[in-house]
């Protein structure tokens, strides 16, 4: 008889990620399940303290770990020594963090004691991602980038070696594939639009002037908008103020499933993002079979969305082609249905949460098993933050500004 082979050590891996309604807690829950089946217990500690999500949703989340932090959120030292005391003690052999997500936590890897691994994960395509992960650059065991277009910039403009960077892609859950019937054109084409309600992050002002475009063209459309944000009241405006209001439904923050069968019904997703480092919404989305109309960026979203296949692209910024490109998907049913199958596929070949899970068990793993070359980890007694995880004066810098600055820089094929 052939020998069984020798089973894998479970390894413990700590995400320090608040637990929310954004893309970085929607990995956690969807990989976790996954990465449990191949060995690797993933708990999430949240970088403020238990009594902050009484009441919550997340309150009670499973895998979360809600530790009880200093009740002077400025008091960072001690709470870095509380989180580290627990991961210490509940016997992790790594903890996996956001650059720039909060102080508390991004300045931690300096101080990981050489016991624990520390590893990056780069979720958004920005400087205020990139210029943290630099700073603690000697204290990562390994950085993770969510796509091409991260890896690319944290190598090229910030000089990471190529070595300890590993591109994983986000994952969606694959469910039952809806059927889509070509002979929908007797009804509105549906339009679906999930997440924030946040220009800046989601360039969500520019979807009254895409859907009003998209009507003058020709087409016969309905949107659902789901989600919730600083501009959701500006959104609103503007739909009544074009006159749009018997075309749109805006809801607030749906539970899982909910999203889940809204997007089985809708023949069309928009992501009208002007940067995306990999957008978890519009992956969940293709794997239901939902269209996907984007903006072009450029090692990202280009990347998971084959322009004209598994869904349509547009310079970014542009709102015109965006709407034509509805127009042409409104008046093509039976295109979008060959179109609805190949989002599925790409989701199946390339995007599923179980690829993803297995990539960063293995990531995991080789980062444990590799000598450690980091230096000693600083101690707690001398905390301090650098200039480098401070705020600057970019943020003062006008959001209408900020964002022609990312429509043109993405055109010209320039990075943060």
């Amino acid at each position: 008889m052939r020998p069984c082979a020798p089973a894998l050590k479970i390894m413990k891996i700590a995400y320090l990620c608040e637990p929310q309604a954004g893309g970085t807690f929607t990995f956690f829950r969807r990989v976790r399940p996954r990465l449990a089946a191949l060995g690797v217990e993933f708990r999430c500690l949240p970088p403020y303290s238990a009594e902050t999500f009484a009441g919550s949703p997340f309150e009670g989340a499973e895998g979360v770990d809600f530790l009880t932090l200093p009740s002077d959120p400025s008091d960072l030292s001690k709470a870095s020594a509380v989180l580290i005391q627990h991961m210490v003690s509940e016997n992790y052999d790594a903890v996996l963090i956001l650059p720039g997500c909060d102080i508390l936590t991004t300045n931690l890897a300096r101080y990981v004691p050489r016991i624990l691994r520390c590893a990056a994960r780069v979720s958004l395509m920005a400087r205020g991602a990139y210029v943290p992960a630099r700073a603690i650059a000697e204290h990562l065991s390994a950085v993770f980038a969510v796509s091409h277009r991260v890896a690319y910039d944290l190598e090229k403009s910030y000089g990471f070696s190529a070595g300890l960077v590993r591109t994983i892609y986000n994952g969606a859950v694959l469910r039952p594939f809806p059927s889509r019937e070509s002979g929908a054109a007797r009804r509105p084409f549906r339009l679906v639009y999930t997440g924030r309600f946040s220009d800046l992050d989601k360039g969500v002002l520019m979807l009254p002037a895409i859907l009003r475009k998209a009507v003058a063209g020709g087409a016969d459309v309905v949107l659902t908008a789901v989600g919730s944000g600083p501009d959701e009241k500006r959104v609103r405006e503007e739909f009544r103020r074009l006159g749009l209001e018997s075309r749109v439904v805006m809801k607030a923050n749906l539970p899982l499933h909910e999203v889940d069968n809204l997007l089985d019904e809708s023949d069309a997703f928009l992501l009208p993002s002007r940067l995306e480092a990999c957008p978890n919404a519009m992956l969940q989305a293709m794997a239901a079979g939902c269209v996907p109309v984007a903006f072009r960026i450029r090692d990202s979203v280009d990347r998971i969305v084959e322009d004209g296949v598994s869904g349509l692209l547009a310079p970014v910024g542009d709102t015109a082609a965006f709407a034509e490109a509805i127009v042409r998907l409104a008046k093509d049913r039976a295109w979008v249905v060959r179109m609805s199958a190949s989002a599925r596929r790409r989701i199946e070949e390339h995007f599923s949460a179980e690829r993803t899970a297995q990539l960063y068990a293995e990531g995991f793993r080789a980062m444990v098993e590799a000598p450690d070359r980091r230096p000693p980890a600083l101690r707690l007694e001398d905390y301090r933050i650098p200039r480098a995880l401070q705020p600057t004066w970019r943020t003062r810098i006008p959001v209408p500004i900020k964002n022609v600055l990312r429509k043109w820089m993405e055109r010209f094929g320039l990075t943060a």
